[in-house]
């Protein structure tokens, strides 16, 4: 019966992590609905998001990006493939327009990073 009554408050600890974990991480789009990605990404696991491009800090190289009434901010670096443009200096020309990031997010710190880059 010891043994029982230890496991119950173990079992009350880890319970919300349980349901934490069967939750969904996909983008969601201006109105909160999921954005599909192709079957390329969803393998990598890269996420999308779609909104206005608010300000680019090439020396930083970071960029904010408004979603609704949320910002953004997001690294890039060399390796990131940025479409409609030619170079990540050009990214500073383009605010106010609207963009499509994918990106991948670092589990334990939350920095968004880049992976590709598409301006309309």
């Amino acid at each position: 019966m010891r043994a029982r009554s230890r496991l119950l408050p173990i079992l009350c600890l880890l319970l919300p992590f349980a349901f934490a974990c069967g939750r969904s991480n996909e983008p969601l789009s201006r109105d909160r609905t999921v954005l599909e990605s192709p079957e390329g990404d969803r393998a990598k696991g890269d996420r999308i998001l779609a909104g206005q491009l608010r300000s680019v800090y090439p020396d930083k190289h970071t960029l904010v990006v408004a979603f609704g009434d949320d910002l953004y901010e997001f690294r890039f670096n060399d390796s990131t493939e940025i479409v409609g443009n030619s170079n990540q200096q050009g990214l500073t020309g383009n605010t106010g327009n609207e963009i499509t990031i994918h990106y991948k997010e670092h589990t334990f710190t939350s920095t968004k990073t880049a992976v590709r880059i598409e301006l309309q």
